[in-house]
This record gives C-alpha cells, sequence and structure tokens, in this order.
C-alpha cells in the first residue's frame, strides 16, 4: 500500500531545510510546477528555473493580479519561526494550493 501510494507522489518540488551548530537556519524549496518548469538552466548550475509564476494574474482588477502593494497568491512558502531575534524553527511543506493550510497545522503543532 504504501509503495502505490507513493507512486502517486509528484516529482516537481523537493523542500529541505537545515540548521547548523552556531544556529544559522535555511528553509528552502524549489518546485518547477509543470514538467521542467521553464525549461531554462543557468549555466554551470544544474538545475532548471521554476514556473511558478503562472499562478499569478496580469489581467488589472483581478484578486490575483501583480502589482505594487499586492500579495498575489502563490505556493512556494518555505517557513522559518523566530522569537524576537531568536532562531525558533524552520519549516515547510510540499502540496501546492493546501500549503498555506499546512503550514497553520505545522504551527499548531510546533
Amino acid at each position: 500500500a504504501v509503495s502505490a501510494a507513493l507512486e502517486n507522489l509528484g516529482t516537481d518540488t523537493t523542500y529541505l531545510c537545515c540548521v547548523d551548530a552556531a544556529g544559522n537556519a535555511c528553509s528552502f524549496i524549489c518546485s518547477n510546477f509543470e514538467a521542467f518548469g521553464s525549461g531554462l538552466v543557468p549555466e554551470g548550475c544544474g538545475f532548471s528555473l521554476q514556473n511558478r509564476g503562472r499562478n499569478f494574474v496580469l489581467r488589472e482588477g483581478h484578486p490575483n493580479c501583480l502589482g505594487p502593494g499586492k500579495r498575489p497568491y502563490h505556493t512556494i512558502i518555505p517557513g522559518m519561526v523566530t522569537d524576537g531575534d531568536d532562531f525558533y524553527a524552520a519549516f515547510g511543506v510540499m502540496g501546492g494550493f493546501m500549503q498555506p493550510q499546512g503550514h497553520t497545522q505545522v504551527l499548531f503543532n510546533l
């Protein structure tokens, strides 16, 4: 049953977080969204650039329109929690449009 479930998972998103002994932290998510993302690979880097900007809308007046002072809905959401100036946690979830809800679940269970 587990292997059948794994076969249905997408392979376009990778999330990782790490913290070193000095407390430096990284919360990183990379998602190509469709196939090979933009199809562009920066010379010498070995990875393709994402195309997640597709979820933005350029039609003026649309609630998800890209523009100054706007916060269009997006699903690339690496998370980090601090307490004042102190680092507390790095976290993230994969799952497209459920990420805001997934982050809320993680935060409520830290």
